[in-house]
């Protein structure tokens, strides 16, 4: 896996530090597709991201499938001392943190196979209140509601519609496909894998898409409750198409 570090806009790619990679070669390879769809798909997700953010991007290629590129973004805070952005401790936490794995099809179009989202800047209101209903582990899911109103959140269990309208469809296009259709959604409020039943306060939302050659794609999308950020992308086994080609 090779890595190396920039700064996070697209608009002033500058190699801060150069690690195994050099810029010619990521411009010869297909992670370059990837690397900069990914980054592109961060920033139309998370507008509000700091244009002084250090990225720090590992890529490789999934030992499941060799046809599948893996990429992890971390990004970093780059403090200020007079004005000017200044390295930060490599040893301290990213302020957010994302995973993405592309696989290419058959006309060496990159579609996004999975992608994960996590950290402060973007889950921080999330993460603090979870910690809050982990605390109360006999609140009710009315109780929960309540408190999650209470505590600002904007798309909570009853605020389904609000949710729906906001799905990011335009933004989503070019990395899972065309004729995005919603499927189902639903609100979900403990995990029911851990066993203490860890707050999750996220809308699980299915949706299927048609890619170029009419095949068709189902995903599940997870936001949180708070701002209604998309938090995982996640592809699901293929959707079979009532309508095959001849």
């Amino acid at each position: 896996m090779s890595k190396y570090t920039e700064n996070f806009r697209l608009g002033s790619a500058v190699m801060i530090v150069f690690v195994i990679l050099s810029p010619a070669a990521i411009a010869e390879s297909k992670h370059d597709d990837f690397v900069v769809r990914t980054k592109e798909l961060v920033n139309q997700l998370y507008p509000d991201l700091s244009p002084n953010l250090r990225a720090v991007i590992r890529e490789g290629t999934s030992w499941i499938n060799e046809d599948m590129n893996s990429l992890e973004l971390e990004l970093y805070n780059n403090p200020l001392q007079g004005g000017v952005p200044q390295p930060s401790c490599w040893c301290s936490s990213p302020v957010l943190r994302v995973h993405a794995f592309f696989i290419f099809d058959e006309q060496g179009e990159s579609r996004l196979s999975k992608f994960g989202v996590a950290g402060p800047l973007a889950f921080g209101g999330r993460d603090r209140f979870a910690k809050v209903v982990d605390e109360h582990p006999k609140w009710s899911d009315a109780q929960i509601v309540a408190e999650l109103n209470q505590a600002g959140a904007r798309f909570g269990p009853d605020h389904k519609a609000e949710l729906l309208r906001g799905l990011p469809t335009e933004i989503l296009k070019p990395y899972i496909g065309d004729n995005i259709e919603l499927l189902d959604a639903t609100f979900s409020f403990r995990s029911e894998v851990t066993r203490k039943k860890e707050a999750t306060l996220e809308w699980m939302v299915s949706v299927k898409s048609r890619g170029l050659q009419g095949e068709e794609s189902s995903y599940l999308l997870v936001f949180e409750a708070f701002q209604g950020k998309l938090k995982i992308i996640s592809k699901a086994p293929p959707y079979p198409n009532p309508h095959p080609q001849k």
